[in-house]
């Protein structure tokens, strides 16, 4: 072999070259990114309406239907979905993953031009947005103030010092302040002031825009210079606000001051953050698009002490919440896994080659090969996350493997009385086509999963090309650095009383195992027998192997949602989150919690989240699952509120964190919500199912003020007119600006509080027309008492309405699903139909692409096989192995109890390279020895005789690498377990399927090739 031969001769250049790589791998390392996963861009569109005045039934008629319809005739779109709700319609649709997200936006802006003119007149343009998921929460700041600050002299130290300072941070995207009331200044007209003078609230506002202004006025040229000239019409101080001129009556002017209060004071409350008790001000930091997660965090982190010097006194900032903690921790944990693992491999190799120096020489091509992957994983533009650590993980025993085939097979000629560099060069050469075969199998199993379109595609690929890379440096490392190191320091092993033992050991094993290959080839049918009656039993208790999309991890903290009936305040919602904070607070294992009542991009006051973070792991005594149990079962009978404890989604997939997800679909309202409430009722009777909430809710109480269209034409009222003086009487809206200090407060309007508790009182305050003459709102309008849905949600262009719920330890993703569709079964209308989102059609998605490159991967296995034994035949008898070492795969999951998922399925591809990498050297071997001369069984039982070693080797060195992965209790620890745990399982069973069924597969293709081509089939 050329390249062996290069590396033997020129020893120095070769460690320059290995050099290089380590030395860009480490500089590599130090420079990766780190990440819980990789990032994953869905291209998700959103066009968001706003028609003020109308209820959800009129949005969806007269916008959301019109506008789906319009979008829907895009191509690769996957999901369309839409909300309609008081005055705003959200119509949001999910492309296929390899849609351009830029094309998508201007193929939606398109359709929605065209369908605007059939629109309401009267409505706002459609906005068009990009969603980013990535732009998610990283940290949370809470401010708080031990006394002596005024609410409003607390957020503005939030908005104007924190918020500022956070914000000029690299990669920092949105900074909401939640909690905490800004100043505003309030003008409260008074009804009968306004009725006495027949004004309108809308001549307060007219007023006040003409005359709060400053006005650029051009510019005049005084001698050389050009001096910009501006019209000042602001007001300077409340004074001058309230003595603002509305009107002139008769020569009597009246004032704002006249006919309304001018408050100091603050806006209204629409979110309220509280920390163990205590009123707080909370900061949440979104990260903008494609920054990292980490070094975010790292950055805020270094802000915080300097925030703190420049707080007033009594104030105090701390960091509330932070996820880059736990993404540090899990990947920490993982790459000591990693490292603890190829120490074990390493322990391995010395027990069995008995000699330090051979030793060495296997055991770096681990350092050589993984550092040369970081370089790899770093030029990719990858991160070091879950995925490229597992797959660093997995390759420790493979990239040892290589190393480990051909130094033994040099080894072996070197006890022949070779001299080193010709046991090196001709122990490389006669191996290395059988070596680069088996490389290239697991490379065959691996590149489908990183090239397969779709969510599997976009995940994996992180993980396959650390696997594909990593093996490849491996083979490269094996054909320069091996046979160059045994050729300048191979030597006889020592010979004391431990390496004796080992020896005897290894020479027994070698007699032994050769009469087990006998006697197996003299009884092939009984062993196949055996194998086969294994495989359908395993496969029988297989199918019982509970599916699930992720393992749930331990991340040391959950939240605790809480929805109170439709319409309540904040003061109820914030009453309803302290009795149940009261009830989970006694618990030992809470380091602190963190409610967060209303805000949101709805403002929703009766939707509350509670942030329960737990102690660290070694300080409490069970797990964060249980204790959700048992939060959860405390909470069970607290019906003042909906109430749900959810786990924190481990991969954002673009959905609600609700494990369940299921859609019934159809027409109407009233029947969906009959069919949600029986399945609902069904699932509380099996069992295994939290946190069930159904998404109607029931209506929200409503006033309607109906416009009688003829008589407000007749008086030349515009129904739009009514609507918005309505919203400046009730909202508080913003009507202007207040500058003070270098800083900008609003100007908000509300009619006084007595006026808006009394219908009749509104009825009698009045509007303009369009000849500006007053007409009293009672005499174009009537009052109806009555109820509206909340919003109106539809799927693929139907009504529907979700069914939402987690899942007990006990109960599995896939089993609920199969649940379901047996309560669903028969009892839908005809025009009904049901569909899962979230992680269930995320599962069957990914587990069928995974699927999908399996095969692939077995194929081009096929392949491989074919032109390394130049035989159509041969490679069946690895073949026909492979479903064999799922037997120890399933066997061992189900000893362990884990579930069947991605990081399982991941495992179970893993054995595929495996079986074959260790059976290709095997019947590589005895075809030479057939070729040579030998009896076919002879034959058979040399190859396995001399191969036996380096596969317990590399087997033993598979088993200890992945160990501590599979026995790990660390952080993020359930993730990876699982994967390794199949591996572990089905690593012995392929060994046993490799030494023994392997050799009698094998001798009934050898017998039928030979008799096809005509030789003696002894």
């Amino acid at each position: 072999m050329k390249l062996a031969d290069i590396s033997i001769k020129r020893p120095v250049f070769t460690t320059m070259v290995m050099l290089a790589i380590i030395t860009y791998g480490v500089y590599a390392y130090i420079k990766l990114a780190i990440d819980m996963f990789p990032n994953i861009d869905f291209p998700i569109i959103t066009v968001t309406t706003i028609y003020r005045g109308a209820d959800p039934e009129t949005i969806e008629t007269k916008v959301t239907k019109k506008i789906e319809e319009a979008v829907n005739q895009i191509s690769d779109i996957k999901t369309l979905s839409s909300q309609s709700l008081q005055n705003v319609s959200s119509v949001v649709i999910q492309f296929d993953l390899d849609k351009d997200i830029n094309v998508a936006a201007q193929e939606v802006r398109d359709k929605i031009t065209t369908v605007q003119r059939n629109l309401p007149s009267d409505i706002e343009p459609p906005i068009v947005q990009k969603v980013d998921l990535g732009a998610m929460p990283v940290i949370s700041l809470g401010i708080v103030s031990e006394g002596g600050l005024s609410d409003a002299e607390l957020y503005n130290f939030a908005d104007k010092i924190v918020k500022n300072q956070v914000q000029i941070i690299n990669g920092v995207g949105n900074v909401e302040i939640v909690g905490g009331r800004e100043r505003a200044i309030w003008i409260r007209p008074q009804a009968e002031k306004l009725i006495a003078y027949n004004l309108t609230i809308e001549d307060i506002v007219r007023s006040l825009g003409a005359q709060n202004i400053d006005i650029p006025s051009g510019n005049i040229n005084v001698s050389d210079y050009e001096i910009s000239v501006k019209s000042k019409g602001t007001v300077d101080n409340l004074e001058e606000l309230k003595n603002i001129m509305v009107t002139n009556i008769n020569g009597s002017i009246i004032r704002i001051k006249d006919i309304a209060a001018v408050e100091d004071s603050l806006q209204d409350e629409k979110s309220r953050a509280i920390l163990n008790g205590k009123r707080t001000l909370s900061l949440v930091i979104t990260k903008q698009p494609g920054t990292n997660t980490v070094e975010m965090a790292k950055k805020i982190r270094k802000v915080v002490p300097e925030l703190n010097k420049l707080a007033p006194k009594g104030v105090r900032v701390d960091i509330i919440s932070d996820n880059a903690v736990f993404i540090e921790n899990s990947i920490d944990d993982a790459i000591f896994d990693l490292y603890l693992g190829a120490i074990l491999a390493i322990v391995i190799i010395g027990v069995f080659l008995r000699n330090i120096r051979m030793t060495i020489i296997a055991a770096v091509a681990i350092p050589t090969s993984i550092i040369g992957t970081f370089a790899a994983i770093k030029a990719l533009g990858f991160t070091l996350n879950y995925l490229t650590i597992m797959g660093l993980s997995l390759s420790v025993g493979l990239v040892v493997d290589d190393a480990i085939v051909v130094l033994e097979n040099i080894f072996r000629h070197f006890e022949r009385k070779k001299n080193r560099m010709e046991a090196a060069f001709t122990a490389t050469d006669e191996i290395g086509l059988a070596v680069m075969a088996t490389t290239f199998s697991i490379v065959a199993v691996f590149l489908p999963i990183a090239v397969t379109h779709g969510m599997v595609g976009r995940f994996m690929k992180q993980f396959g090309i650390t696997v594909v890379v990593a093996v490849l440096i491996s083979l490269f490392v094996s054909f320069t650095l091996t046979p160059m190191l045994s050729s300048r320091f191979m030597k006889e092993p020592m010979r004391n009383f431990f390496t004796i033992t080992i020896e005897r050991f290894l020479d027994w094993l070698d007699r032994f195992y050769g009469k087990i290959v006998g006697w197996a080839l003299n009884n092939r049918i009984l062993v196949l027998a055996i194998a086969i009656v294994s495989l359908i039993i395993t496969l029988y208790m297989g199918s019982h192997l509970k599916q699930e999309m992720m393992p749930i991890t331990d991340q040391g903290e959950f939240n605790v949602n809480i929805e109170t009936a439709a319409g309540s305040s904040l003061e109820h919602t914030s009453k309803c989150v302290e009795e149940i904070t009261n009830i989970i607070s006694n618990r030992n294992d809470i380091q602190f919690i963190f409610s967060t009542i209303g805000g949101g991009r709805l403002e929703k006051k009766e939707t509350a989240s509670i942030l329960i973070k737990l102690k660290p792991l070694e300080q409490r005594s069970k797990g964060q699952i249980d204790i959700m149990e048992e939060v959860r079962e405390s909470l069970k009978n607290y019906d003042k509120a909906t109430v749900s404890v959810v786990q924190k989604q481990a991969v954002d997939i673009g959905s609600s964190a609700a494990i369940i997800q299921l859609n019934i679909l159809g027409n109407d309202l009233n029947e969906l919500k009959r069919i949600a409430s029986e399945v609902k009722d069904e699932m509380i009777k099996s069992g295994g199912y939290t946190d069930i909430d159904i998404s109607y809710k029931e209506s929200k109480p409503e006033l309607s003020l109906n416009i009688d269209r003829e008589k407000a034409s007749q008086v030349g009222i515009l129904p739009v007119s009514v609507g918005s003086s309505l919203r400046l009487m009730l909202a508080g809206d913003k009507i202007s600006e207040y500058k003070e200090g270098g800083s900008t407060y609003d100007i908000r309007i509300k009619m006084d509080d007595e006026t808006i508790g009394d219908v009749n009182k509104i009825k009698r305050l009045k509007l303009r027309s369009m000849a500006m003459m007053p007409v009293e709102i009672g005499n174009i309008i009537e009052d109806k008492s009555g109820t509206t849905p909340q919003s109106i949600n539809r799927l693929f262009g139907q009504r529907v309405v979700t069914i939402f719920s987690n899942l007990s330890k006990e109960k599995a993703l896939g089993e609920a699903v199969e649940e379901l569709n047996k309560i669903l079964k028969d009892r839908l209308p005809q025009g009904y139909t049901y569909r899962y989102t979230g992680q269930a059609d995320f599962m069957k998605e990914n587990f069928q692409s995974l699927f999908e490159s399996l095969f692939l991967g077995i194929l081009m296995i096929y392949f491989i096989l074919a032109s390394q034994f130049e035989s159509f035949v041969h490679p069946f008898t690895i073949m026909f192995s492979l479903p064999f070492a799922l037997i120890g795969a399933i066997g061992l999951l189900l000893l362990t109890k884990y579930n069947l998922s991605m990081t399982t399925m991941i495992g179970f591809i893993m054995l595929m390279g495996l079986v074959t990498k260790n059976a290709i050297l095997l019947i590589d071997f005895a075809l030479k020895g057939r070729q040579s001369g030998l009896e076919l069984n002879e034959a058979i039982i040399r190859a396995g005789t001399i191969r036996l070693r380096p596969i317990l080797m590399t087997t033993f060195a598979m088993i200890f690498g992945m160990l501590p992965v599979a026995l790990g209790r660390k952080l993020g620890a359930e993730i990876r377990a699982p994967m390794a745990i199949a591996v572990i399982g089905g690593v012995i069973t392929s060994t046993i399927l490799t030494l023994v069924v392997v050799p009698v597969i094998f001798s009934y293709l050898q017998r039928l090739v030979e008799r096809v081509k005509g030789e003696n089939a002894d």
